[in-house]
Formats: structure tokens, C-alpha cells, sequence
């Protein structure tokens, strides 16, 4: 079995799980605790969380792109109430910083998962950065001394709420092909 203390007294979790303070239980793979949400997004839910980021990319660019001719229509035309040239005007700047900063954001999970971490175990590895990386090694991740560590292989985990205590069965064989 193989487990790690936790940083706080008295448990041990499993490799890649993280305990949430504020959800109380360990996440396996955590990313991070989304308030918008009120979930922590990890393991089992980072498909859904990364598909509402590729969603919204595409659909907050599909909106500055396809404005452009409301925009400068409301604009040329004089006879166009301000209060609907301002909306519009507002609503194109309003999706083209969204985008950007939506797409950056999309971007770097991209890049994660590319990597197989996560973003907890990134700022974790930050410490175990060589201080002679070059940028290059940096952005492709050669210029950590070691590699995270491999998923579980199986068994169910169970997180029990109270003093942070954590536990994981792991089994590399199936139970029914042990004799």
C-alpha cells in the first residue's frame, strides 16, 4: 500500500490526492476548489470543467466575431439610439477581453493536461525546479528533477470527513485472479 502523510497531524493519503478544506474529503488528481460550483474539480469531473472552458472559448469568440457588423453598423448609422450603439459597443469589448482572457486560461489547462498534471501538482513541483532551466525546459516541463508520480492503479477510495484521515485500497490484480 502505498501512502503519504498528510500535512496536517494524524493521516495518510494516497499519491495525487489532495485534502479540500472546504469540502472536508480528499480529491483524487484535485485541480483546484471551484467556488462557482461549490464542488472541487479533480479526477472525476475535470472532463465536464474542461469542456465548459472549450465551450465558452467558442462561444465567447463566435459572439466578437460575428459583432462586428452590428458594431459598425450602430456606429456609421445616425439615426441609431446612443443607449443601442453603447450596448452594442459594450457588448464587443465586454466578449473580446472575456475571450482573451478565457482562451489564455483554456490554454494553460490544455497545456496541463498535455502534461498530466494538474494544477496543484504544478505550483507542488515549482519547488523542485533546477535553478539552470532554460524558458524551453520550462514551458515543456523537462527542467523538474522528477516526473509526478502515476495515477492510481485500483481499488476504490474513501475519504473520511473528521481528523483528515484518508485511505486507499490498491490492488494491481484483480481480485479474482489472485488464487
Amino acid at each position: 500500500m502505498l501512502v503519504r502523510a498528510l500535512q496536517g497531524p494524524g493521516g495518510f493519503k494516497p499519491d495525487r490526492c489532495h485534502h479540500c478544506k472546504v469540502c472536508g474529503t480528499c480529491i483524487l488528481k484535485m485541480d483546484h476548489h471551484c467556488p462557482w460550483i461549490y464542488n472541487c474539480v479533480g479526477y472525476f469531473n475535470y472532463k465536464y470543467f474542461f469542456l465548459v472552458i472549450f465551450y465558452s472559448v467558442i462561444a465567447l469568440h463566435m459572439i466578437f466575431w460575428t459583432m462586428f457588423e452590428s458594431v459598425e453598423r450602430s456606429l456609421e448609422d445616425d439615426r441609431e439610439p446612443f443607449l443601442t450603439s453603447f450596448l452594442t459597443l459594450f457588448g464587443v469589448t465586454l466578449a473580446a477581453s472575456l475571450g482573451f482572457i478565457v482562451t489564455l486560461f483554456g490554454m494553460f489547462h490544455a497545456w496541463l493536461i498535455c502534461k498530466g498534471l494538474s494544477t496543484i501538482e504544478l505550483f507542488e513541483k515549482q519547488g523542485e525546479r533546477r535553478d539552470d532551466a532554460t524558458l524551453g525546459e520550462l514551458i515543456c516541463g523537462d527542467a523538474y528533477t522528477q516526473p509526478p508520480p502515476p495515477l492510481a492503479l485500483g481499488g476504490p477510495i474513501s475519504c473520511h470527513r473528521g481528523p483528515k484521515r484518508c485511505t486507499k485500497r490498491r490492488t494491481l490484480l484483480h481480485p479474482t485472479l489472485v488464487a
